[in-house]
């Protein structure tokens, strides 16, 4: 347990100061906030564990098919080393992480401000203190999302208004590609003409050698310059 102290003292400071100021809080609360950091991390580290997730790597998924997308026996020997993760813990960890995102999101800067303005400083003072924000921290994280989700959505149509002369592209996803194609008009006349192609793959029905198979024919044969897979931690999470 932290006692209250003397809040800060708000005044105009250089950038060294505030850093140093900075330091001296987390410095003499450290306690409290590595205590709160490690009960939001806990839950998530605990499931993965259960679950086989830890041992999926995305990166090294995309690295070892882009190596041996030539060779099937390669190809075949990797799949049939590849992780099994649980897919019943995997959903219990995604629901603890959407239950713990107020937490996420709150709990370290109310532990913070707390100590800066002086209150005493607890890990239950501080998990209450969120937990009665909890609904309007949700509502933060929605706005955050729609903002990076519309973020990215004017990102793409200006890449498309900017490089008209862009030879071919393809979308690969794991949902319906409709949605897609009724994004945005600019979006659908991409398709129309053929630079833009949306394909649906299932990954229940594609090892990782059919994929990668399918993506050298798009760069070798369509020319496709730009190649968009949503996304590699799905297509490991849905692979039987």
């Amino acid at each position: 347990m932290t006692a209250g102290a003397a809040p800060a003292r708000f005044r105009p400071m250089p950038l060294s100061e505030l850093l140093d100021e900075l330091f001296k809080v987390y410095r003499k609360h450290f306690t409290v906030i590595a205590g709160v950091s490690l009960i939001l991390v806990l839950p998530g580290l605990l499931t993965n564990l259960l679950s086989g997730a830890y041992r999926a790597n995305s990166v090294s998924l995309l690295v070892n098919l882009l190596a041996h997308g030539g060779n099937p026996a390669a190809l075949q020997a990797f799949q049939q080393g590849l992780p099994q993760v649980d897919v019943a813990w995997n959903t219990v960890g995604s629901l603890v992480t959407l239950v713990l995102v107020p937490f996420t999101l709150g709990a370290v800067y109310q532990a913070a401000s707390a100590a800066i303005g002086g209150e005493p400083v607890t890990i239950g003072r501080v998990l209450g203190a969120t937990a009665a924000r909890y609904w309007p921290l949700w509502g933060l994280a929605v706005l955050f999302f729609l903002a990076l989700v519309a973020f990215v959505i004017a990102w793409l149509l200006f890449a498309f208004e900017m490089v008209p002369e862009l030879v071919s592209a393809t979308v690969m996803e794991w949902m319906e590609p409709e949605p897609i194609a009724m994004v945005s008009s600019p979006v659908a006349e991409m398709i129309a003409s053929g630079r833009l192609r949306v394909q649906q793959v299932d990954p229940a029905e594609m090892s990782p050698g059919e994929l990668i198979e399918r993506i050298r024919q798009e760069v070798e044969a369509r020319t496709t310059r730009v190649i968009v897979i949503d996304s590699l931690n799905g297509y490991l999470a849905a692979m039987p």
